[in-house]
């Protein structure tokens, strides 16, 4: 896909990896060895639910990022949830893409997984994205909150209980990961119509800097 749309790049890549992302700020951890055991089903099933939770928690605690780009919190909010079935019909497809992170009893020992470089491949993407459809300039400052407001997100995300488990999930690589998000956004009818009505209703929401990004929206 040499061009997709800036909505895709600024908002649906971000917040389909957002899970998976909190998933593994849950149960990745901040320690310092190299292989730790790989994540019970179990445990991975009990955060998984926390993670949901945690989203919403953490989008309230960090709105701030948004709210100083002139955004109204509950109807941007609600942008997002207007494409909630294909946002579900996303997340399942990566996670039957990635098949089983977890496992059922203990003992595999894994590399360690950070969720900080699979966010730095998440924004190395949208980067290259904007640039590649001449919007990079444009974006400056979008790309500016939108750091702010992850690195609001993982800190928020390692207050969490699940957090302190000693485990991680068995994923593929960080761009691995950023591609199989993106295929899989494309594939759940994130096509170019449906990103010129997302991109729309974030502007009436109160992202007027995304007002010029709109026209110009295409998915291939």
């Amino acid at each position: 896909h040499s061009r997709i749309a800036i909505v895709i790049s600024i908002s649906t890549l971000p917040l389909l990896a957002m899970l998976l992302i909190w998933m593994a700020i849950l149960l990745v951890g901040a320690r310092a060895e190299l292989q730790q055991r790989q994540c019970l089903c179990t445990e991975v099933e009990r955060c998984r639910a926390a993670a949901e939770q945690g989203i919403e928690h953490c989008a309230e605690k960090c709105k701030s990022h948004a709210t100083k780009l002139g955004v109204n919190g509950p109807a941007a909010r609600q942008c997002v949830l207007d494409q909630r079935p294909r946002i579900e019909k996303a997340v399942a497809c990566v996670t039957e893409a990635f098949g089983t992170v977890c496992t059922q009893k203990a003992g595999p020992m894994i590399t360690r997984r950070f969720p900080e470089t699979i966010q730095l491949a998440a924004f190395r993407e949208v980067t290259s994205m904007l640039n590649n459809a001449g919007l990079l300039s444009e974006a400056t400052s979008l790309i500016a909150a939108a750091k702010g407001a992850a690195a609001c997100a993982m800190k928020c995300g390692k207050e969490h209980p699940c957090y302190k488990i000693l485990c991680s999930l068995a994923l593929p690589s960080d761009n691995d990961i950023v591609a199989t998000v993106k295929k899989c956004a494309i594939d759940a009818g994130f096509t170019t119509p449906v990103a010129k009505e997302i991109c729309v209703c974030l502007v009436n929401a109160g992202l007027k800097q995304i007002s010029t990004f709109c026209p110009r929206l295409i998915i291939e």
